[in-house]
């Protein structure tokens, strides 16, 4: 039987998320529940109603096919989430295609197929090749899985992204199939990671240090910095003192805080609890930087670039 998962989307010539020039692999569902989510419409693992509201025309005819009322025809709010069944019917009427459905159910070997394709732009560059990334692809662990070791038999270089809450079994029936592996680590405060993202961080370092003793690869450690929530020094010197003793992790991303995910969540008809914040400043995050490089064991970037 085909094993099927639900993609949301393939973003090609990516120079972040892993070496050379690579796909990026974006899956629906994930286990956390981050406040700050960069990629909102990869939260749910069912397909999503999206409302672009440039392509809007105002016509009205959404409005007409929705079965439940649960479209208006106010631009800045149009899906009442309340009353959405997800029936799409509104996307059949909609003619500008200002309504979207984002997730698509493939199969695995629909998806190694379409990231094959991509096998001589792989070659032409140094380790080039494809990042799985969500969402989390721990959520769909057996899909992911066989993706991966079909991209592995076309000799494509393999790569996920992940926050690592999971089982270690399931941790590393996915990590033993690449050849970098991109960990989000978010905050040392197990008190405080759950407040930020819905669960606690035990697990998650319980994985890291597992992982230093069976895994031999790269491994690179994205810091997503949420401003007010873990980008203070204190928590990166913890951090990092954490991360120092792992042979495994070899670099540091520092990640400034995105400010553009708020047009998806209006998007998806979500507020944002993050709306107005600002990025760090340039010399904070040099700041940030360069107590990162001082302990002379990581590559260090500011915004992930390879």
């Amino acid at each position: 039987m085909a094993i099927k998962g639900m993609v949301k989307v393939i973003e090609q010539f990516a120079v972040h998320d892993g070496p050379g020039a690579r796909l990026i692999v974006f899956l629906k569902g994930c286990m956390l529940r981050c406040k700050w989510c960069q990629n909102p419409e990869t939260i749910k693992s069912n397909p999503e109603l999206w409302f672009n509201k440039v392509r809007c025309k105002d016509e009205g005819r959404c409005v007409e096919a929705c079965p439940n009322d649960a479209l208006t025809m106010d631009k800045e709010n149009k899906i009442i989430l309340e009353k959405c069944d997800q029936c799409f019917e509104c996307v059949a009427a909609c003619r500008p295609n200002a309504l979207e459905i984002v997730g698509k159910e493939m199969t695995a070997e629909e998806l190694a197929k379409e990231i094959m394709k991509y096998k001589f732009f792989f070659s032409r560059s140094r380790e080039g090749g494809v990042t799985i990334s969500g969402g989390d692809p721990l959520f769909q662990p057996d899909f992911t899985a066989e993706v991966l070791r079909l991209c592995h038999e076309g000799e494509a270089h393999t790569s996920i992204e992940t926050a690592l809450y999971a089982k270690y079994e399931t941790v590393w029936k996915l990590v033993s199939l690449c050849d970098v592996l991109i960990c989000d680590l978010k905050h040392m405060d197990s008190a405080k990671h759950k407040e930020g993202t819905g669960v606690p961080n035990e697990l998650i370092l319980e994985n890291f240090k597992k992982l230093n003793e069976d895994y031999d690869k790269t491994v690179a450690v994205h810091i997503p910095l949420i401003p007010g929530y873990n980008d203070d020094e204190e928590n990166i010197v913890k951090t990092l003192d954490f991360l120092k003793p792992l042979k495994m992790v070899e670099r540091i991303d520092l990640l400034p805080f995105n400010v553009l995910p708020v047009s998806k969540y209006q998007a998806l008809g979500l507020s944002w609890e993050y709306m107005g914040v600002e990025r760090q400043s340039e010399e904070y995050l040099l700041k940030l930087k360069e107590l990162a490089e001082s302990y002379n064991r990581f590559k260090v970037t500011v915004g992930g670039m390879w």
